[in-house]
């Protein structure tokens, strides 16, 4: 009798745990609060060397997904879109957004605007996809992002997105070339 309390008991506090939120509900105020709070956390596990404090992250939404990035290019492409990004066509996220200093960090001048993005659907509060300034990122969804927290804890550097290294190399005709060993490379590792 005592187990089966016991196991109602944590059954009852998981799923508070994993209660969904609808963030088109909360006040403006309370969900910035809820979607800095979050993708914070979200950069932190994943991609700690992206996370910034000096310019204020930048909240968007809620927009829609496209898988293909708009309603026009998902019809024309459909067949080729993953089974599972099928079932969220359409649906509403928002993004939180970290800059950085492009003059103080070389990354601004090599390839995206940003420093890390964080995309969380409106109407659960789940993170699914955080993306970095290089390219690189982890796309979550339809894994739980706290599942792959659980799956992943305890060995979370196979995953972690590393901040790239470079090297700059001056030519004889006085030219230079800006190197950058990214994420999975050889040399990022070092």
């Amino acid at each position: 009798m005592r187990k089966s309390i016991l196991l109602l008991f944590l059954l009852v506090l998981q799923l508070q745990v994993y209660s969904e939120v609808n963030l088109k509900e909360f006040t403006q105020e309370a969900r910035n609060e809820y979607l800095l709070s979050l993708a914070k956390e979200v950069v932190l596990n994943f991609g700690p060397d992206y996370y910034r404090t000096e310019n204020e992250p930048v909240i968007e939404g809620p927009v829609p997904y496209y898988f293909f990035g708009s309603a026009e290019k998902e019809k024309e492409n459909w067949d080729d879109i993953y089974e599972p990004f099928k079932k969220i066509s359409g649906r509403e996220y928002y993004s939180i957004t970290y800059f950085y200093d492009s003059d103080e960090e070389p990354i601004g001048r090599i390839v995206i605007k940003y420093c890390a993005e964080v995309r969380i659907w409106a109407d659960n509060g789940e993170p699914f996809e955080v993306m970095f300034g290089t390219g690189w990122g982890v796309t979550f969804y339809p894994i739980l992002y706290r599942d792959l927290l659980k799956y992943y804890e305890g060995r979370m550097e196979e995953i972690i997105v590393k901040y790239p290294k470079y090297n700059t190399i001056e030519h004889f005709d006085g030219t230079v070339d800006t190197i950058w060993f990214g994420p999975g490379t050889k040399k990022s590792q070092e």
